[in-house]
């Protein structure tokens, strides 16, 4: 049987903060033995940034449906595809649609104010 004392009174395995308590101190004897720094976390993307490479999509020359919908004002794929992909021209470079952002902020000025349904 293993039995941590704390400040509060003894603890066994088998009561319920004995977890936590072991973690506890194993952290204390952790920074007490001079923890090393932890690593700073890598760079995340941009979450206003819809592009799977962290370009914000206002840097971007053409943009995919995604990125469009984000310029749009955070509207869906399906959205862009029924409103917007009719009345702009697009890239296919493969499967990938890519509109360029121009167009997209030009389908944008001309529909404002009108109610799409």
């Amino acid at each position: 049987m293993r039995w941590v004392v704390q400040r509060e009174g003894v603890f066994t395995e088998w009561d319920a903060d004995y977890e936590a308590l072991m973690e506890a101190d194993e952290i204390e004897r952790w920074i007490a033995d001079g923890a090393p720094p932890l690593a700073p976390e890598p760079p995340r993307p941009d979450p206003a940034s819809p592009e799977p490479d962290g370009v914000p999509v206002d840097r971007q020359i053409a943009v995919t449906k995604r990125g469009a919908g984000q310029l749009l004002g955070g509207k869906s794929e399906d959205w862009v595809e029924k409103y917007v992909l009719p009345h702009v021209p697009t890239i296919k470079p493969s499967r990938s649609v890519l509109i360029l952002r121009e167009d997209v902020e030009h389908w944008g000025r001309e529909n404002k104010g009108r109610a799409l349904t």
